[in-house]
């Protein structure tokens, strides 16, 4: 697993500039890859939370590190979960807490996340301006997600693949090592789930 702060991209900047930076053709396939990177590991994460194969304790160590992937460590992050029962799909919208909650109580012995294609990441586009003139750019990454459900001797109970779309933000950040790009993930939306 990756640490989120070893992975940001930092840039130092000259006190004495008062403008915000504009992002270069450089930094955007940079942050591309990064938002592709936070998505596989949000998704390791995941896997590890629903697995019974944890304990409750490594459980609740992986929620807290995926909310760090998250705009404002998911405090305001939706989260639409879809499953089929019947050849009919259903969805609900949960708030990323509830999410992970539900997660680390599924009735599987092991559960497996993963991207079965590759994930698309789109233009990032400015959006604006935080509270501090800092520059704040989004994007949507799509993604198909690979749902599998294990019993105890290993067989397959559900499984599914779902397009998802994932809202992502990059912002400027100041810290102790200076001025650095944060990349974060917002709500995640489903267009299509099918059983496999």
């Amino acid at each position: 697993m990756h640490s989120a702060s070893a992975t940001e991209v930092i840039l130092f900047q000259d006190s004495v500039k008062k403008t915000p930076h504009v992002l270069t053709a450089d930094e955007l396939e940079l942050f591309r890859q990064r938002t592709i990177d936070k998505i596989n590991e949000v998704q390791e994460y995941f896997s590890e939370i629903a697995s019974s194969e944890n304990d409750m304790d490594s459980r609740k160590l992986y929620m807290d590190l995926s909310l760090d992937h998250f705009i404002n460590r998911g405090k305001d992050v939706n989260m639409e979960v879809s499953f089929v029962k019947n050849g009919v799909e259903k969805r609900a919208y949960r708030p990323l807490d509830a999410y992970l909650q539900k997660l680390a109580t599924l009735p599987y012995a092991k559960v497996v996340i993963k991207a079965s294609k590759s994930c698309v990441v789109s233009n990032f586009l400015k959006k604006g301006v935080d509270e501090n003139g800092k520059a704040i750019y989004t994007a949507t990454a799509t993604i198909y997600q690979e749902f599998e459900a294990l019993d105890k001797e290993g067989e397959t109970v559900y499984k599914d693949v779902t397009k998802k779309t994932v809202e992502v933000e990059v912002r400027e950040v100041k810290d102790l090592f200076g001025t650095r790009w944060s990349v974060l993930l917002g709500d995640i939306s489903v267009a299509q789930t099918r059983t496999t």
